[in-house]
């Protein structure tokens, strides 16, 4: 029984920093992703706005 304890005391900390570590990863995952989302949002709508201002000046902004 003493050395289930002792087995238990030794990869319980073990258990939790992998635990911790992949939520962590998740989140931060997640976040990646939906700033990647954003970016092409941004990016549509300057290419929008491009367009417009090269329809209104007949020039070529790109």
């Amino acid at each position: 029984m003493e050395v289930f304890v002792n087995l238990v005391i030794c990869f319980l900390p073990i258990a939790a920093v992998i635990f911790v570590y992949s939520v962590f990863m998740k989140k931060h995952g997640v976040r990646q992703e939906r700033y990647i989302e954003l970016m092409k949002v941004q990016n549509e709508n300057l290419e929008r706005i491009a367009k417009a201002l090269e329809q209104k000046n007949g020039t070529d902004v790109t």
